[in-house]
Protein backbone atom coordinates (compact mmCIF):
# COMPACT_ATOMS: atom_id res chain seq x y z
CA UNK A 1 0.00 0.00 0.00
CA UNK A 2 2.74 2.60 1.45
CA UNK A 3 4.78 1.34 -1.84
CA UNK A 4 2.18 2.19 -4.41
CA UNK A 5 0.98 5.49 -2.84
CA UNK A 6 4.77 7.00 -3.03
CA UNK A 7 4.82 5.36 -6.33
CA UNK A 8 1.71 7.72 -7.53
CA UNK A 9 3.27 10.80 -5.86
CA UNK A 10 6.43 10.06 -7.96
CA UNK A 11 4.70 10.27 -10.83
CA UNK A 12 4.17 13.72 -10.50
CA UNK A 13 7.87 14.49 -9.11
CA UNK A 14 6.01 16.39 -6.11
CA UNK A 15 2.36 16.66 -4.26
CA UNK A 16 0.95 19.49 -6.24
CA UNK A 17 -1.52 21.26 -4.56
CA UNK A 18 -3.52 24.53 -6.20
CA UNK A 19 -5.31 26.31 -3.53
CA UNK A 20 -5.97 29.59 -5.26
CA UNK A 21 -6.04 29.67 -9.01
CA UNK A 22 -18.70 26.61 -21.09
CA UNK A 23 -16.96 23.05 -20.69
CA UNK A 24 -15.75 22.35 -24.48
CA UNK A 25 -17.18 18.74 -24.39
CA UNK A 26 -19.25 16.14 -23.01
CA UNK A 27 -18.06 15.23 -19.15
CA UNK A 28 -19.35 11.80 -18.14
CA UNK A 29 -18.06 12.74 -14.70
CA UNK A 30 -19.69 15.86 -14.02
CA UNK A 31 -22.90 14.63 -15.46
CA UNK A 32 -23.20 11.53 -13.18
CA UNK A 33 -22.23 14.64 -10.03
CA UNK A 34 -25.05 16.30 -11.92
CA UNK A 35 -27.76 13.63 -11.65
CA UNK A 36 -26.43 12.97 -7.84
CA UNK A 37 -28.96 15.86 -7.29
CA UNK A 38 -28.88 16.35 -3.16
CA UNK A 39 -25.56 15.26 -2.77
CA UNK A 40 -24.14 17.96 -4.45
CA UNK A 41 -24.91 20.51 -2.57
CA UNK A 42 -25.75 19.06 1.06
CA UNK A 43 -24.05 20.34 3.83
CA UNK A 44 -21.08 20.22 5.77
CA UNK A 45 -21.04 17.60 8.19
CA UNK A 46 -18.01 18.23 9.77
CA UNK A 47 -18.85 20.59 12.35
CA UNK A 48 -16.16 23.77 13.69
CA UNK A 49 -15.01 23.21 17.53
CA UNK A 50 -15.52 26.72 18.50
CA UNK A 51 -18.10 29.57 17.84
CA UNK A 52 -16.51 32.77 15.79
CA UNK A 53 -15.63 34.54 18.45
CA UNK A 54 -13.94 31.77 19.96
CA UNK A 55 -12.35 30.89 17.20
CA UNK A 56 -11.07 34.73 16.75
CA UNK A 57 -10.08 34.97 20.32
CA UNK A 58 -7.50 31.58 19.75
CA UNK A 59 -6.12 33.34 16.45
CA UNK A 60 -5.35 36.07 18.27
CA UNK A 61 -3.53 33.71 20.51
CA UNK A 62 -1.80 32.80 17.91
CA UNK A 63 -0.71 36.05 15.93
CA UNK A 64 1.04 37.28 19.64
CA UNK A 65 3.77 35.46 18.05
CA UNK A 66 3.94 38.20 15.17
CA UNK A 67 5.64 41.37 15.83
CA UNK A 68 2.77 42.80 13.03
CA UNK A 69 0.74 42.40 16.09
CA UNK A 70 1.91 45.99 17.19
CA UNK A 71 1.43 47.71 14.06
CA UNK A 72 -2.44 46.60 14.03
CA UNK A 73 -3.49 50.67 13.46
CA UNK A 74 -0.31 51.29 11.33
CA UNK A 75 -1.50 49.35 8.70
CA UNK A 76 -5.22 50.73 8.89
CA UNK A 77 -3.57 54.02 8.02
CA UNK A 78 -1.75 52.71 5.22
CA UNK A 79 -5.17 51.26 3.70
CA UNK A 80 -6.85 54.34 4.26
CA UNK A 81 -4.07 56.69 3.10
CA UNK A 82 -3.73 54.08 0.21
CA UNK A 83 -7.88 54.64 -0.37
CA UNK A 84 -7.68 58.47 -0.24
CA UNK A 85 -5.36 58.28 -3.12
CA UNK A 86 -7.01 56.39 -5.30
CA UNK A 87 -10.08 58.48 -4.48
CA UNK A 88 -7.81 61.57 -5.51
CA UNK A 89 -6.93 59.75 -8.71
CA UNK A 90 -10.00 60.71 -10.58
CA UNK A 91 -10.81 64.13 -9.67
CA UNK A 92 -11.86 64.67 -12.92
CA UNK A 93 -15.09 63.47 -12.56
CA UNK A 94 -17.56 65.29 -9.81
CA UNK A 95 -18.13 63.76 -6.42
CA UNK A 96 -21.18 64.05 -4.49
CA UNK A 97 -22.67 67.36 -3.45
CA UNK A 98 -25.77 67.29 -2.52
CA UNK A 99 -26.91 63.71 -0.72
CA UNK A 100 -30.43 65.30 -0.60
CA UNK A 101 -30.79 65.30 -4.50
CA UNK A 102 -34.06 62.80 -5.16
CA UNK A 103 -33.56 59.40 -6.94
CA UNK A 104 -35.55 60.00 -10.26
CA UNK A 105 -34.31 56.29 -11.39
CA UNK A 106 -36.57 52.68 -11.31
CA UNK A 107 -34.77 50.31 -9.99
CA UNK A 108 -35.75 46.66 -9.26
CA UNK A 109 -33.86 44.14 -6.96
CA UNK A 110 -32.45 40.82 -9.05
CA UNK A 111 -32.40 37.80 -6.00
CA UNK A 112 -31.19 34.45 -6.06
CA UNK A 113 -33.46 32.25 -3.97
CA UNK A 114 -31.68 29.65 -2.53
CA UNK A 115 -32.75 26.74 0.43
CA UNK A 116 -36.28 29.00 0.03
CA UNK A 117 -34.57 32.30 1.25
CA UNK A 118 -33.98 35.19 -1.06
CA UNK A 119 -30.40 37.03 -1.37
CA UNK A 120 -30.24 40.25 -3.05
CA UNK A 121 -27.13 40.37 -5.78
CA UNK A 122 -27.62 43.14 -7.55
CA UNK A 123 -30.53 46.04 -9.18
CA UNK A 124 -31.52 46.77 -12.49
CA UNK A 125 -33.01 50.38 -13.49
CA UNK A 126 -36.33 49.82 -15.49
CA UNK A 127 -38.38 52.37 -16.70
CA UNK A 128 -38.43 55.24 -19.16
CA UNK A 129 -36.39 57.31 -17.29
CA UNK A 130 -32.51 56.21 -18.54
CA UNK A 131 -29.27 57.32 -16.53
CA UNK A 132 -28.03 57.79 -20.36
CA UNK A 133 -30.16 59.12 -23.79
CA UNK A 134 -28.99 57.86 -27.02
CA UNK A 135 -27.40 60.85 -27.59
CA UNK A 136 -24.82 60.51 -24.76
CA UNK A 137 -24.22 57.06 -25.41
CA UNK A 138 -22.90 57.47 -29.25
CA UNK A 139 -20.65 60.18 -27.79
CA UNK A 140 -19.56 58.49 -25.56
CA UNK A 141 -18.70 55.63 -27.53
CA UNK A 142 -17.48 57.69 -30.54
CA UNK A 143 -14.53 59.19 -27.65
CA UNK A 144 -13.68 55.74 -26.72
CA UNK A 145 -13.01 54.39 -30.15
CA UNK A 146 -11.42 58.17 -31.34
CA UNK A 147 -8.95 56.62 -28.10
CA UNK A 148 -8.59 53.11 -28.90
CA UNK A 149 -7.19 54.14 -32.92
CA UNK A 150 -5.00 56.77 -31.82
CA UNK A 151 -1.93 54.79 -30.15
CA UNK A 152 -1.02 57.99 -28.35
CA UNK A 153 -3.68 58.61 -26.34
CA UNK A 154 -3.54 59.31 -22.36
CA UNK A 155 -5.52 55.73 -21.94
CA UNK A 156 -4.24 53.26 -19.89
CA UNK A 157 -4.31 49.98 -17.93
CA UNK A 158 -7.27 50.40 -15.50
CA UNK A 159 -6.72 49.33 -11.84
CA UNK A 160 -9.59 47.58 -11.37
CA UNK A 161 -10.41 45.02 -14.23
CA UNK A 162 -8.57 42.36 -16.46
CA UNK A 163 -6.79 43.06 -20.06
CA UNK A 164 -7.58 40.12 -21.84
CA UNK A 165 -7.99 39.16 -25.62
CA UNK A 166 -10.73 40.71 -27.29
CA UNK A 167 -11.05 43.72 -24.67
CA UNK A 168 -10.73 47.30 -25.10
CA UNK A 169 -10.48 49.66 -22.06
CA UNK A 170 -10.95 53.63 -21.90
CA UNK A 171 -11.16 55.63 -18.74
CA UNK A 172 -13.95 58.20 -18.96
CA UNK A 173 -11.93 60.58 -16.43
CA UNK A 174 -9.03 60.93 -19.38
CA UNK A 175 -12.52 61.12 -22.13
CA UNK A 176 -13.63 63.62 -19.68
CA UNK A 177 -10.23 66.07 -20.05
CA UNK A 178 -9.64 66.01 -24.08
CA UNK A 179 -13.25 66.57 -24.59
CA UNK A 180 -15.89 68.94 -22.54
CA UNK A 181 -19.15 67.77 -23.57
CA UNK A 182 -17.96 64.34 -22.42
CA UNK A 183 -17.59 66.05 -19.30
CA UNK A 184 -20.49 67.64 -18.93
CA UNK A 185 -22.42 64.25 -19.64
CA UNK A 186 -20.46 62.43 -16.64
CA UNK A 187 -21.06 64.82 -14.55
CA UNK A 188 -25.04 65.00 -15.39
CA UNK A 189 -25.07 61.30 -15.18
CA UNK A 190 -23.40 61.23 -11.61
CA UNK A 191 -24.76 63.91 -10.30
CA UNK A 192 -28.56 64.01 -10.77
CA UNK A 193 -28.98 60.29 -11.47
CA UNK A 194 -26.01 57.25 -10.38
CA UNK A 195 -25.55 58.99 -7.09
CA UNK A 196 -28.76 59.67 -5.66
CA UNK A 197 -29.92 55.93 -7.40
CA UNK A 198 -27.17 54.44 -5.65
CA UNK A 199 -28.32 55.91 -1.98
CA UNK A 200 -31.46 55.32 -2.64
CA UNK A 201 -30.97 51.68 -3.34
CA UNK A 202 -27.90 50.78 -1.36
CA UNK A 203 -28.67 52.11 2.04
CA UNK A 204 -29.45 49.32 4.44
CA UNK A 205 -26.47 47.05 2.66
CA UNK A 206 -23.59 49.43 3.32
CA UNK A 207 -22.43 48.53 6.46
CA UNK A 208 -21.09 52.59 7.40
CA UNK A 209 -24.01 54.76 8.21
CA UNK A 210 -24.91 55.90 4.78
CA UNK A 211 -25.57 59.91 6.05
CA UNK A 212 -22.10 60.30 6.82
CA UNK A 213 -20.45 58.78 3.40
CA UNK A 214 -20.04 61.30 0.22
CA UNK A 215 -19.74 59.12 -2.77
CA UNK A 216 -17.01 59.68 -5.86
CA UNK A 217 -15.51 57.70 -8.36
CA UNK A 218 -12.41 55.39 -8.43
CA UNK A 219 -12.05 54.67 -11.86
CA UNK A 220 -14.41 54.48 -14.96
CA UNK A 221 -14.01 52.67 -18.01
CA UNK A 222 -15.88 52.18 -21.57
CA UNK A 223 -15.00 48.17 -22.13
CA UNK A 224 -15.44 46.97 -25.38
CA UNK A 225 -15.63 42.69 -25.38
CA UNK A 226 -15.44 42.02 -29.10
CA UNK A 227 -15.95 38.02 -29.46
CA UNK A 228 -14.49 38.34 -33.00
CA UNK A 229 -11.11 39.79 -31.94
CA UNK A 230 -10.96 37.02 -28.79
CA UNK A 231 -10.93 34.42 -31.58
CA UNK A 232 -8.55 35.63 -33.61
CA UNK A 233 -5.66 33.73 -34.98
CA UNK A 234 -7.07 30.41 -33.54
CA UNK A 235 -8.47 27.22 -35.61
CA UNK A 236 -12.17 27.79 -36.43
CA UNK A 237 -13.76 24.88 -34.50
CA UNK A 238 -11.89 26.95 -30.89
CA UNK A 239 -15.19 28.12 -28.84
CA UNK A 240 -14.02 31.40 -26.77
CA UNK A 241 -15.44 34.35 -26.22
CA UNK A 242 -14.74 37.70 -24.82
CA UNK A 243 -15.17 37.97 -20.94
CA UNK A 244 -13.44 38.59 -17.83
CA UNK A 245 -13.14 35.89 -14.58
CA UNK A 246 -14.33 36.02 -11.74
CA UNK A 247 -13.54 38.63 -9.88
CA UNK A 248 -14.48 41.29 -6.91
CA UNK A 249 -14.12 45.19 -7.76
CA UNK A 250 -12.06 47.16 -4.79
CA UNK A 251 -14.56 49.94 -4.73
CA UNK A 252 -18.14 50.15 -2.83
CA UNK A 253 -20.54 49.75 -5.47
CA UNK A 254 -20.27 49.10 -8.97
CA UNK A 255 -22.49 50.30 -11.88
CA UNK A 256 -22.79 48.52 -15.15
CA UNK A 257 -24.61 51.19 -18.22
CA UNK A 258 -25.38 49.15 -21.65
CA UNK A 259 -24.01 51.14 -24.17
CA UNK A 260 -25.36 49.06 -27.15
CA UNK A 261 -28.34 46.33 -27.87
CA UNK A 262 -28.68 42.94 -27.58
CA UNK A 263 -29.04 42.59 -31.19
CA UNK A 264 -25.51 43.35 -31.47
CA UNK A 265 -23.83 40.32 -29.55
CA UNK A 266 -24.66 37.12 -28.45
CA UNK A 267 -24.13 35.89 -24.90
CA UNK A 268 -22.15 38.09 -21.80
CA UNK A 269 -23.95 40.22 -18.98
CA UNK A 270 -22.59 39.39 -15.77
CA UNK A 271 -22.82 36.26 -13.65
CA UNK A 272 -22.69 36.12 -9.71
CA UNK A 273 -20.76 33.75 -7.67
CA UNK A 274 -23.98 33.49 -5.66
CA UNK A 275 -26.15 31.98 -8.67
CA UNK A 276 -23.91 28.81 -9.23
CA UNK A 277 -25.45 26.69 -6.75
CA UNK A 278 -27.82 23.94 -8.03
CA UNK A 279 -30.35 25.01 -5.96
CA UNK A 280 -30.58 28.65 -6.93
CA UNK A 281 -33.83 29.06 -9.22
CA UNK A 282 -31.87 31.06 -11.78
CA UNK A 283 -28.25 30.97 -13.64
CA UNK A 284 -28.35 33.11 -16.02
CA UNK A 285 -26.02 35.91 -16.38
CA UNK A 286 -27.70 39.44 -15.87
CA UNK A 287 -27.84 42.20 -17.98
CA UNK A 288 -29.88 45.55 -17.56
CA UNK A 289 -32.87 45.68 -19.77
CA UNK A 290 -31.76 47.98 -22.70
CA UNK A 291 -28.72 50.87 -23.81
CA UNK A 292 -28.74 53.44 -21.34
CA UNK A 293 -29.97 51.45 -18.42
CA UNK A 294 -27.89 49.95 -15.86
CA UNK A 295 -27.01 46.85 -13.54
CA UNK A 296 -25.74 47.96 -10.30
CA UNK A 297 -24.19 46.10 -7.41
CA UNK A 298 -21.74 45.94 -4.49
CA UNK A 299 -18.38 46.08 -5.44
CA UNK A 300 -17.78 42.91 -2.75
CA UNK A 301 -20.25 40.69 -5.22
CA UNK A 302 -17.77 38.13 -6.58
CA UNK A 303 -18.90 37.85 -10.15
CA UNK A 304 -17.44 37.52 -13.80
CA UNK A 305 -17.90 38.92 -17.17
CA UNK A 306 -19.84 36.17 -18.98
CA UNK A 307 -18.18 35.33 -22.46
CA UNK A 308 -19.67 37.12 -25.55
CA UNK A 309 -19.55 34.68 -28.07
CA UNK A 310 -20.89 36.65 -31.02
CA UNK A 311 -20.13 40.25 -31.90
CA UNK A 312 -19.19 43.49 -29.83
CA UNK A 313 -20.80 44.30 -26.34
CA UNK A 314 -20.02 47.69 -24.97
CA UNK A 315 -20.81 48.97 -21.48
CA UNK A 316 -19.82 51.70 -19.00
CA UNK A 317 -18.51 50.64 -15.93
CA UNK A 318 -18.41 53.35 -12.81
CA UNK A 319 -17.33 52.10 -9.67
CA UNK A 320 -17.90 54.33 -6.69
CA UNK A 321 -16.51 54.74 -3.44
CA UNK A 322 -17.04 57.41 -0.74
CA UNK A 323 -15.32 59.47 1.38
CA UNK A 324 -16.08 58.79 5.05
CA UNK A 325 -15.68 62.31 6.66
CA UNK A 326 -13.52 64.97 6.59
CA UNK A 327 -10.95 65.74 4.46
CA UNK A 328 -10.29 63.69 1.50
CA UNK A 329 -7.14 62.94 2.53
CA UNK A 330 -7.79 62.26 5.68
CA UNK A 331 -10.79 59.99 5.07
CA UNK A 332 -11.34 56.96 6.58
CA UNK A 333 -12.41 54.29 3.76
CA UNK A 334 -16.14 53.14 4.08
CA UNK A 335 -15.95 48.90 5.95
CA UNK A 336 -16.39 47.59 2.63
CA UNK A 337 -13.53 48.76 0.90
CA UNK A 338 -11.26 48.75 3.76
CA UNK A 339 -12.32 44.81 4.07
CA UNK A 340 -11.36 44.71 0.24
CA UNK A 341 -7.95 46.43 0.05
CA UNK A 342 -7.07 44.28 3.42
CA UNK A 343 -7.47 41.23 1.98
CA UNK A 344 -5.94 42.09 -1.86
CA UNK A 345 -2.69 43.65 0.10
CA UNK A 346 -2.21 40.51 2.16
CA UNK A 347 0.05 38.71 0.16
CA UNK A 348 1.80 41.52 -1.43
CA UNK A 349 2.65 42.68 2.05
CA UNK A 350 4.37 38.67 3.35
CA UNK A 351 6.91 38.66 0.46
CA UNK A 352 8.84 40.93 2.50
CA UNK A 353 9.54 38.15 5.14
CA UNK A 354 11.75 35.29 4.24
CA UNK A 355 10.74 33.37 6.88
CA UNK A 356 7.52 31.33 5.78
CA UNK A 357 5.95 31.33 9.17
CA UNK A 358 6.50 35.04 9.38
CA UNK A 359 4.99 35.18 5.90
CA UNK A 360 2.04 33.32 6.76
CA UNK A 361 1.57 35.04 10.49
CA UNK A 362 1.62 38.19 7.90
CA UNK A 363 -1.04 37.02 5.83
CA UNK A 364 -3.42 36.06 8.67
CA UNK A 365 -3.26 39.36 10.15
CA UNK A 366 -4.25 41.03 7.08
CA UNK A 367 -6.99 38.81 6.74
CA UNK A 368 -8.13 39.27 10.50
CA UNK A 369 -8.35 42.72 10.30
CA UNK A 370 -10.29 42.24 7.16
CA UNK A 371 -12.65 40.69 9.71
CA UNK A 372 -12.48 43.51 12.32
CA UNK A 373 -13.64 45.77 8.97
CA UNK A 374 -16.35 43.09 7.87
CA UNK A 375 -17.84 40.48 10.33
CA UNK A 376 -19.35 38.57 7.56
CA UNK A 377 -17.08 38.28 5.02
CA UNK A 378 -16.57 34.90 3.52
CA UNK A 379 -13.52 35.34 1.51
CA UNK A 380 -11.45 37.05 4.75
CA UNK A 381 -12.41 33.73 6.62
CA UNK A 382 -11.38 31.77 4.13
CA UNK A 383 -8.04 33.18 3.33
CA UNK A 384 -7.40 33.32 7.05
CA UNK A 385 -7.68 29.99 7.25
CA UNK A 386 -5.79 29.49 4.18
CA UNK A 387 -3.04 31.63 5.86
CA UNK A 388 -3.19 29.37 9.21
CA UNK A 389 -2.88 26.51 7.11
CA UNK A 390 0.27 27.67 5.78
CA UNK A 391 1.80 28.57 8.92
CA UNK A 392 1.14 24.93 10.17
CA UNK A 393 2.76 23.54 7.32
CA UNK A 394 5.75 25.88 7.78
CA UNK A 395 6.42 24.33 10.96
CA UNK A 396 7.13 21.20 9.03
CA UNK A 397 4.55 19.09 11.62
CA UNK A 398 3.24 16.00 10.91
CA UNK A 399 1.02 15.96 13.81
CA UNK A 400 -2.48 17.69 14.14
CA UNK A 401 -1.74 20.56 15.76
CA UNK A 402 -4.18 23.47 17.12
CA UNK A 403 -3.35 25.69 14.42
CA UNK A 404 -4.42 22.85 11.81
CA UNK A 405 -7.82 22.69 13.69
CA UNK A 406 -8.29 26.98 13.66
CA UNK A 407 -7.34 26.56 9.97
CA UNK A 408 -10.17 23.91 9.21
CA UNK A 409 -12.83 25.71 11.48
CA UNK A 410 -12.42 29.19 9.45
CA UNK A 411 -12.82 26.93 6.17
CA UNK A 412 -16.05 25.62 7.70
CA UNK A 413 -17.41 29.70 8.91
CA UNK A 414 -16.46 30.46 5.41
CA UNK A 415 -18.84 27.95 3.83
CA UNK A 416 -21.72 28.85 6.27
CA UNK A 417 -20.94 32.69 4.62
CA UNK A 418 -19.90 32.12 0.84
CA UNK A 419 -21.56 28.98 -0.02
CA UNK A 420 -20.78 28.62 -3.73
CA UNK A 421 -17.47 29.29 -3.91
CA UNK A 422 -15.85 27.02 -5.44
CA UNK A 423 -12.60 27.75 -4.52
CA UNK A 424 -13.29 27.42 -0.99
CA UNK A 425 -14.52 23.47 -1.33
CA UNK A 426 -11.18 23.12 -2.99
CA UNK A 427 -8.94 23.88 0.05
CA UNK A 428 -11.36 22.06 2.11
CA UNK A 429 -11.11 19.11 0.16
CA UNK A 430 -6.98 19.10 0.64
CA UNK A 431 -7.34 20.34 4.63
CA UNK A 432 -9.96 17.25 5.25
CA UNK A 433 -7.63 15.21 3.31
CA UNK A 434 -4.96 15.77 4.61
CA UNK A 435 -6.72 15.23 8.33
CA UNK A 436 -8.28 11.73 6.80
CA UNK A 437 -4.35 10.77 5.70
CA UNK A 438 -3.57 11.16 9.29
CA UNK A 439 -6.91 10.26 11.88
CA UNK A 440 -8.35 7.70 9.30
CA UNK A 441 -11.65 8.61 10.08
CA UNK A 442 -14.28 7.90 7.91
CA UNK A 443 -16.09 11.34 8.09
CA UNK A 444 -13.02 12.98 6.89
CA UNK A 445 -12.37 10.68 3.64
CA UNK A 446 -16.38 11.09 2.84
CA UNK A 447 -16.55 15.23 3.92
CA UNK A 448 -13.30 15.15 1.27
CA UNK A 449 -14.79 14.37 -1.45
CA UNK A 450 -17.82 15.82 -1.17
CA UNK A 451 -15.78 18.95 -0.99
CA UNK A 452 -13.98 18.23 -3.96
CA UNK A 453 -16.72 17.05 -5.83
CA UNK A 454 -19.15 20.28 -5.25
CA UNK A 455 -16.01 22.25 -6.47
CA UNK A 456 -16.55 20.59 -9.71
CA UNK A 457 -19.87 21.48 -9.77
CA UNK A 458 -19.96 25.10 -8.37
CA UNK A 459 -16.96 25.06 -11.26
CA UNK A 460 -19.18 23.18 -13.79
CA UNK A 461 -22.01 25.81 -13.27
CA UNK A 462 -20.02 29.21 -13.49
CA UNK A 463 -18.25 27.91 -16.92
CA UNK A 464 -21.80 27.31 -18.26
CA UNK A 465 -22.94 30.83 -17.33
CA UNK A 466 -19.95 31.87 -19.40
CA UNK A 467 -17.51 32.08 -16.98
CA UNK A 468 -13.57 31.28 -17.52
CA UNK A 469 -12.71 29.17 -14.47
CA UNK A 470 -11.32 26.30 -16.19
CA UNK A 471 -7.97 26.73 -14.35
CA UNK A 472 -9.26 26.47 -10.63
CA UNK A 473 -11.70 23.54 -12.27
CA UNK A 474 -8.53 21.61 -13.50
CA UNK A 475 -6.47 22.31 -10.22
CA UNK A 476 -9.28 21.15 -8.09
CA UNK A 477 -9.94 17.79 -10.50
CA UNK A 478 -5.36 17.35 -10.40
CA UNK A 479 -6.03 17.37 -6.25
CA UNK A 480 -9.09 15.09 -6.05
CA UNK A 481 -7.49 12.95 -8.18
CA UNK A 482 -3.90 12.80 -6.24
CA UNK A 483 -5.90 12.25 -2.96
CA UNK A 484 -7.64 9.48 -4.57
CA UNK A 485 -4.67 7.94 -6.08
CA UNK A 486 -2.53 7.87 -2.86
CA UNK A 487 -5.42 5.98 -1.62
CA UNK A 488 -4.75 3.22 -4.28
CA UNK A 489 -8.00 4.31 -5.46
CA UNK A 490 -6.95 4.26 -9.22
CA UNK A 491 -9.65 3.31 -10.91
CA UNK A 492 -11.90 6.14 -9.30
CA UNK A 493 -8.46 8.86 -9.77
CA UNK A 494 -8.76 7.99 -13.52
CA UNK A 495 -12.32 8.64 -14.09
CA UNK A 496 -11.73 11.97 -11.87
CA UNK A 497 -8.72 12.78 -14.14
CA UNK A 498 -10.41 12.35 -17.51
CA UNK A 499 -12.84 15.46 -16.67
CA UNK A 500 -9.64 17.51 -16.41
CA UNK A 501 -9.23 19.86 -20.20
CA UNK A 502 -7.34 18.19 -23.30
CA UNK A 503 -3.84 19.77 -23.32
CA UNK A 504 -4.07 20.17 -27.47
CA UNK A 505 -6.89 21.81 -26.94
CA UNK A 506 -5.27 23.89 -24.62
CA UNK A 507 -2.76 24.77 -26.82
CA UNK A 508 -4.94 25.34 -29.13
CA UNK A 509 -7.40 27.92 -27.11
CA UNK A 510 -3.76 30.26 -27.07
CA UNK A 511 -3.18 30.52 -30.64
CA UNK A 512 -1.45 26.94 -31.14
CA UNK A 513 2.09 28.74 -32.52
CA UNK A 514 5.47 28.14 -31.03
CA UNK A 515 5.57 32.23 -31.07
CA UNK A 516 2.82 32.60 -28.60
CA UNK A 517 4.06 33.31 -25.12
CA UNK A 518 1.87 32.03 -22.52
CA UNK A 519 1.46 34.33 -19.82
CA UNK A 520 2.06 33.02 -15.84
CA UNK A 521 -1.37 32.08 -15.55
CA UNK A 522 -1.35 30.42 -18.73
CA UNK A 523 2.42 28.28 -17.70
CA UNK A 524 0.66 27.28 -14.42
CA UNK A 525 -2.05 25.81 -16.13
CA UNK A 526 -0.47 24.22 -18.32
CA UNK A 527 1.40 22.17 -15.97
CA UNK A 528 -1.98 21.59 -13.99
CA UNK A 529 -2.99 19.57 -17.16
CA UNK A 530 0.27 17.83 -17.87
CA UNK A 531 0.49 17.06 -14.76
CA UNK A 532 -3.20 15.63 -14.68
CA UNK A 533 -2.56 13.59 -17.89
CA UNK A 534 0.50 12.10 -16.33
CA UNK A 535 -1.47 10.86 -13.41
CA UNK A 536 -4.17 9.66 -15.42
CA UNK A 537 -2.83 7.48 -17.43
CA UNK A 538 -0.32 6.35 -13.91
CA UNK A 539 -3.47 5.39 -12.70
CA UNK A 540 -4.70 3.29 -15.52
CA UNK A 541 -1.89 1.53 -16.14
CA UNK A 542 -2.34 0.71 -12.01
CA UNK A 543 -6.32 -0.47 -12.55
Amino acid sequence: MMRRRCSALSVLGLLLHHPYPPTHAYNPYLDRLHQAGDHSTSAIHVQPTRNPDQLLSSIDHVLLQSKLLLEKSEIVKRVDADHARDAAACSSLSAEVDPSTPNRIDYEWMHVKREGKQYPIAIRTTGTNLLLDATSIQQIRSAAERQWKDPSSSGGTSRFTYQRKGNLEAHLDDLAREDSSIQTIADKLLLSKVYPLIRNAFDSLVVDNMNSLRFCVYDSLIIRYNATEARSGMDPDIIVGAGQPLHRDLGLISVNIMLNSNDDFRGGGTAFENQFSDDVDSQAPLKPVGPGHALSHLSSERHAGASTMEGVRDILVMFITATNGGPLMRSSAPALERCARLKATARAESSRFENAMDAALCRAMYQRLAIDAVWGDGEAWHYLGMALRDFHLAQTLDDVSVVEQLSLDCLLHAAELTPCDARLYNNLGLLLGRLYMKRKHRVFFDQARHCYEKSALLHRNSMLAGCDVQNEFDASILNYGLFLANLDRFREAADVLASASDVNYFVKTKGGGASYVLTDSEASHLRILQDADTLRLFCEAKC
